[in-house]
């Protein structure tokens, strides 16, 4: 027997590391990050099959049938830009893209809801599940053109600032990877409903060619000690926006 027959090297074996999950709105024509993830879930069930039995034949053949989609749950840090970014996609139908590290893909549509897991003494946790509606079997090969490179903050931005007053307020730096991005802010109340009149942002937008810029947080108005979250999203043309949370403390 000739050993040649039985070489075979393969050597583009991956990791699931630089997977993802990607999400669109039914009205957008790219995909953006859902979210930082511990794993990236499959869908795809097996395919169900149906016996036949013919007379004539001494063997009971089969069928391929329809594939079951399978619900999946995938674990996240539960903090609130997590429970922000997921709080907008609750409840849509949803465009979801699977890929592979090398850019393989496939799509399908759904819906999500989230769960905070019980808390203790490691990172809080919550779940996510996606309920699938449809799916493509498939495979797109690249996936480059169908998907928004996502700005990243570099810097670590406060979950929370206290101090803020109407006079000289609190600086926030806002450092991304890719230059010249804008800022946009707003407000929100403990239920998530605008809130314009408790606070006020001035933002300075990174110079020609800088990766930083800044937000003055103050209070609207001289009174009584309030709590508000600012809403920070940075964006730029042809990338995916990215948004944090900041929780302000307001003093009299």
């Amino acid at each position: 027997m000739n050993d040649a027959n039985f070489k075979y090297i393969e050597d583009r074996a991956q990791s699931g590391y630089s997977a993802g999950i990607f999400v669109k709105e039914q009205s957008d024509t790219k995909y953006e990050l859902l979210i930082a993830s511990e794993s990236v879930p499959s869908i795809f069930g097996s395919p169900n099959s149906f016996e036949f039995d013919l007379l004539q034949s001494p063997n009971i053949g089969k069928v391929q049938g329809k594939m079951t989609l399978e619900d999946k749950e995938i674990e996240f840090l539960l903090h609130r830009d997590n429970i922000y970014r997921l709080e907008t996609f609750k409840g849509l139908l949803l465009d979801f893209l699977y890929l592979t590290p090398d850019f393989v893909g496939w799509h399908f549509t759904g819906t999500l809801s989230y769960r905070p897991n019980d808390a203790g003494a490691e990172t809080l946790k919550g779940t996510m599940t996606i309920t699938p509606m449809s799916v493509d079997n498939t495979p797109i090969l690249d996936c480059r053109s169908l998907i928004l490179e996502t700005i990243c903050f570099t810097d670590v931005i406060p979950a929370y600032v206290k101090g803020v007053d109407a006079t000289t307020g609190k600086t926030v730096t806002i450092v991304c990877d890719t230059a010249e991005f804008d800022i946009t802010v707003s407000f929100v109340d403990e239920f998530g409903v605008e809130d314009t009149a408790s606070a006020v942002a001035t933002v300075t937008d990174p110079t020609a060619g800088a990766k930083s810029g800044s937000v003055v947080f103050k209070k609207a108005s001289a009174g009584t000690k309030a709590n508000v979250i600012a809403i920070v999203t940075v964006s730029k043309t042809g990338y995916a926006s990215a948004t944090t949370t900041i929780a302000l403390e307001l003093t009299a």
